[in-house]
């Protein structure tokens, strides 16, 4: 009798993990990176960027690649803290960062913002995270973007993402 309730147990477990796991396909972006998205996505690839977002529009991740700037890590993480700022004075979102720091994508140093963003041309409240990142002479630029209710959904897929990214410059 105490089987039942555990192979019931059991199976509610691998169908969960069967029907919600999400497929990834990897991508290389000219001789820059290379990461993974999620299949079902719509993934477009440039020179020096990344586009993908899933067909709602609703989540969406974009990677840019371009020269590196002279300041530091922390330099770039006030400056780009100051422009979310200055974006409530010139739009009629209102931005608010809800997190940052530091973490390792890679091996490289890099470092986050999460951005909370809403307003009267919302439907609903935004998240963008933002990562960044210097290797050689070159700057890496993460967004990642969507629904500020589903930001705790997401995060799985975030993190699969993040993790997947290996820089080749």
């Amino acid at each position: 009798m105490k089987k039942i309730p555990f192979i019931l147990l059991a199976s509610l477990f691998w169908l969960s993990t069967t029907v919600f796991a999400q497929t990834f396909t990897s991508y290389a972006m000219s001789d820059y990176l290379s990461v993974s998205l999620p299949t079902n996505w719509d993934t477009k690839l440039f020179d020096t960027g990344i586009l993908s977002h899933r067909s709602d529009f609703h989540f969406s991740a974009s990677i840019y690649v371009k020269p590196r700037p002279e300041e530091s890590l922390d330099e770039l993480a006030i400056n780009l803290e100051k422009g979310a700022l200055n974006i409530n004075k010139i739009s009629k979102l209102t931005w608010s960062i809800e997190d940052k720091g530091a973490l390792l994508i890679d091996h490289c140093d890099s470092r986050f913002m999460l951005h909370h963003y809403s307003g009267p041309s919302l439907q609903k409240a935004r998240y963008q995270l933002h990562y960044f990142l210097y290797s050689n002479d070159y700057q890496y630029d993460i967004h990642i973007i969507g629904e500020y209710d589903s930001l705790k959904t997401d995060r799985e897929t975030i993190d699969q993402i993040i993790s997947s990214i290996k820089i080749i410059k």
